[in-house]
């Protein structure tokens, strides 16, 4: 919850709020809305839809007999409900559920193949039949009787096309992203996660612009390119940097408990940040993270055939190119399974509204809840206005392959993305001729000696397939019973024995590690996966890199 007292009244209403809310679009600042100002969001759900932030709002009215639950328009607080016949409860973690209820639920069918499938889940679903997270841009109202009456108070479907002059998109955004990077930084020193892409870059950028005081840090393989770019650009904004050389001692370090804490709804290669959140745990304890630039800002999720406005009608094409290898399901059945979950949000005026509302909502709350012990994170970049002016005034053509983004980035800060054949960490801002066949070339050249190839480290920050194979990690849980097996009817202790340390297989390895690290945590034995050395791998603490 925040800082301030917990709960307020108003009348017979006692409410909760927690998150970050900022009463408009263009709001400076955030607030903390009282019992009373909760009370009339509510009462007007037009005054919701037009707030920002990311926020849950529960209030208890005793002289209803209700119970009143909302949230953000895209869901990026997580709170999960689940009811019996005799009681309906909410809570910010699965876990919590799991606790008051008579036994552990069956396992959820459809979550399982979608795991394996997506390395996420879609729609509501978590682990467990019966415990759901509440929908985006919810208002609920539990009464007494367990009847719940369900609105939801904003969709993408409220974004309309609009044609505006691309010079007025350009000084309208020249105009938006300043504002939000402001109104989502703190007071005080900020940690900032700077991966050395143009996302983190970016953010870092108007941070030093605003001159906010902030402290950079960065993770990764020691051979891959990210750390490069990131002591860079952290150079250029005279900004203090820590890095964290991730290798094959340290790579597990705080992910186990990162799986508790998310309640294993994210696969062990997107709980990386958990690796850092002792350094994150500095300043302010905020961090802005622009989550969502390369799919909003630069449209890398589009593609011509996809990117039309009747993009609901290809579906089942959409989900289908999305799924991983995995050798436990088939890809049609995980797409067929799938489509009831995503078919309610095949709406907006772009495919990437579903993406936002499906995989990047998930990602943020994991990655939110995987640092809330030590960190607050902000998502600057998602505000309502920025929404309209990407997927409403700008089309799906310009947004695509960063064109927008490219020129954006260049004019503004040219300082931190002007392109040269020999800095190949601002590629592709600037597009020549050979810009292509260049880094082909220099994606040998790193792997004939002996670098971390990008196609490994620039997805996972480091060689996972050789960190699993240094460590024994297959071989210990081999050498026990899968509890994984019991769902999976053997199949994980052959896919363990098949293994062939490829990009592709490593993926479903990772995610069956996940798996079985939550599933023996559920059953009581807590830690009992992995145990990796924990030493820190961290260099450069506390002076400027």
């Amino acid at each position: 919850l925040n800082p301030e007292r917990q709960p307020t009244h108003a009348g017979a209403s006692v409410a909760w709020f927690d998150g970050e809310f900022f009463s408009t679009a263009t709001a400076a600042q955030a607030t903390t809305p009282d019992a009373g100002a909760i009370l009339g969001l509510i009462g007007e759900p037009a005054r919701l839809a037009a707030a920002d932030g990311t926020f849950n709002l529960v209030v208890y009215d005793a002289a209803a007999g209700e119970v009143i639950l909302s949230n953000d328009r895209l869901g990026f607080r997580p709170l999960y409900w689940c009811e019996t016949d005799r009681w309906f409860a909410y809570a910010g973690e699965v876990k919590a559920l799991l606790a008051i209820l008579d036994r552990t639920p069956d396992l959820d069918e459809v979550s399982l193949r979608q795991f394996f499938g997506f390395h996420h889940l879609l729609g509501d679903r978590t682990w467990w039949q019966g415990i759901r997270v509440l929908p985006p841009a919810s208002v609920w109202r539990v009464t007494a009787g367990h009847a719940i009456s369900r609105r939801r108070y904003w969709s993408f479907a409220d974004i309309r096309r609009t044609q505006r002059p691309r010079s007025e998109i350009e000084a309208e955004f020249f105009r938006l992203w300043p504002l939000e990077v402001r109104r989502h930084s703190a007071p005080g020193t900020m940690p900032l996660l700077l991966s050395g892409g143009q996302d983190s870059r970016l953010l870092l950028a108007e941070l030093a612009r605003q001159r906010a005081s902030v402290v950079a840090v960065t993770f990764g393989s020691a051979t891959s390119d990210e750390l490069s770019r990131a002591r860079r650009a952290a150079r250029l904004a005279d900004v203090p940097h820590q890095v964290v050389a991730l290798h094959a001692g340290n790579w597990w370090r705080g992910r186990e408990e990162a799986v508790w804490q998310t309640d294993g709804l994210a696969t062990v290669d997107h709980l990386q940040y958990a690796t850092v959140k002792e350094e994150l745990h500095v300043g302010y304890w905020f961090s802005p993270m622009n989550i969502a630039g390369d799919l909003l800002f630069g449209g890398s999720h589009l593609r011509p055939w996809i990117a039309r406005d009747d993009w609901a009608g290809f579906l089942p094409d959409l989900l289908r190119k999305q799924t991983r290898p995995n050798p436990f399901f088939d890809p049609a059945e995980i797409v067929a399974v799938s489509l009831p979950d995503v078919g309610e949000d095949a709406q907006g005026p772009s495919s990437d509204c579903l993406h936002l509302r499906q995989r990047y909502r998930r990602q943020v709350i994991h990655i939110a809840t995987s640092l809330a012990s030590h960190c607050e994170v902000g998502f600057p970049g998602l505000g309502l206005d920025v929404l309209r002016l990407f997927l409403g005034a700008l089309s799906d053509a310009q947004r695509m392959y960063r064109r927008f983004y490219r020129r954006f980035l260049r004019t503004r800060y040219p300082r931190y993305f002007a392109w040269s054949p020999m800095r190949p960490s601002s590629w592709p801002l600037t597009e020549w001729p050979g810009a292509r066949l260049w880094q082909a070339g220099l994606r040998r050249l790193s792997k004939a000696v002996g670098r971390v190839p990008q196609g490994v480290a620039g997805a996972w920050y480091g060689p996972y397939p050789g960190w699993l194979r240094s460590t024994g990690t297959l071989e210990r849980l081999l050498a026990n019973d899968l509890v994984a097996d019991d769902y999976l009817h053997g199949a994980g202790r052959q896919a363990l024995h098949n293994w062939d340390g490829s990009a592709a297989t490593t993926g479903a390895v990772l995610a069956l590690v996940t798996f079985e690290t939550y599933l023996r945590q559920v059953g009581g034995a807590l830690g009992a996966v992995l145990a990796l050395p924990q030493s820190t791998g961290a260099t450069g603490s506390g002076e400027r890199s």
